[in-house]
């Protein structure tokens, strides 16, 4: 069987995420999850994760969205402590020393803020995949290394084409430049893992698709990854957030659980690899 690491990310960032996530657990589809240490509905996540006890955690690492929990002044904040970064400006400043040392002090406060309340995370990946900018790939690595995190997400997805989709829409441009431009950093990336003892996905699905993560965009791309690939999906019980919705619901189809099925796939973890 072909197993695959059923991921949502965004744990902690709104309640309607965190009760999407626990409903798609205990319907069956869920085997992982990774949270945001630094957002609003943490404490409520905590929850989450205790109503789901067999659920992986890993850490969501984010210097995108949200307030810092480093409270000195720096460059990833604004004067009211709200990260003001883009993927382009974390790009450019990845071979600013300074810059990386106070991404290297957030993330840590972050990984820290975790294993202080006794939950200890067997997997690494970040909001808006900044880990993969390879110089922030090597500081994620260092941190996981540094607390015993045993595993990394990387982005290598095979390019499909899902039936039944509207390919000449802006959003699927864009996701095809992010699809390349994660193949490219991936490649630098698995050079640099050989210098870690750490394990890591083998393919990935969820950036082509980005926003239209259906049934179909999903058994399209199961059809093409190998072992120990990773989907990620970003579920809500929002319906205003129509997109989100989608996945949610499709997670706690069952259906869905018995196209998984007929596919041959054996859902496990990255505990798993």
């Amino acid at each position: 069987m072909k197993k695959i690491i059923l991921t949502a990310d965004d744990l902690g960032i709104n309640k309607e995420t965190n009760k999407a996530i626990e409903e798609a657990y205990k319907k069956g589809t869920l085997t992982s999850a990774c949270i945001m240490t630094n957002m609003d509905c943490f404490v409520d996540a905590l929850q989450v994760i205790k109503n789901c006890p067999n659920l992986d955690i890993g850490i969501h690492l984010n210097i995108i969205e949200g307030c810092a929990l480093l409270k000195e002044k720096n460059p990833l904040c604004d004067k009211s402590g709200k990260f003001n970064n883009s993927y382009l400006k974390i790009l450019l400043n990845s071979y600013n020393k300074k810059y990386m040392e106070y991404v290297e002090k957030e993330f840590t406060l972050q990984i820290e803020k975790l294993l202080k309340i006794g939950l200890k995370p067997s997997f690494i990946n970040s909001h808006v995949h900044t880990h993969a900018i390879p110089e922030v790939f090597k500081l994620t690595c260092e941190l996981a290394r540094k607390y015993n995190i045993k595993a990394i997400r990387t982005q290598d997805e095979i390019f499909y084409v899902a039936p039944d989709k509207n390919h000449f829409k802006i959003l699927y441009f864009i996701n095809i430049i992010k699809h390349f431009l994660l193949k490219i950093f991936t490649l630098v990336n698995k050079n640099t893992l050989n210098n870690y003892d750490l394990k890591t996905n083998t393919n990935f699905i969820g950036i082509l698709y980005t926003l239209n993560m259906d049934e179909n965009s999903i058994i399209s791309g199961l059809k093409k990854v190998k072992n120990n690939s990773e989907i990620i999906l970003h579920p809500t019980t929002d319906p205003l957030k129509r997109d989100k919705y989608i996945e949610y619901r499709t997670l706690t189809d069952k259906n869905f659980i018995e196209k998984l099925k007929k596919e041959d796939v054996k859902l496990v973890k990255f505990k798993d690899l």
